[in-house]
């Protein structure tokens, strides 16, 4: 899984990567401003070729 200190080529401004995630454990993270995004990457910065993808959250936001 890559690390949210890294870069991910899909982060938009204003964003931090969370995981890289299947649809089953997407559901579950509670984040409102969560988005999904299209390639995961391992922590070398390799495409995984699996059923997960990477999600997002809007670095402003925060758990009460």
């Amino acid at each position: 899984m890559m690390s949210s200190k890294q870069e991910h080529p899909e982060i938009l401004e204003g964003e931090v990567f969370l995981t890289n995630a299947d649809e089953g454990a997407y559901a579950a993270i509670s984040w409102k401003t969560k988005r999904r995004g299209t390639v995961a990457y391992d922590d070398k910065g390799m495409p995984i070729d699996d059923r997960t993808f990477p999600v997002f959250k809007n670095a402003s936001e925060t758990h009460i």
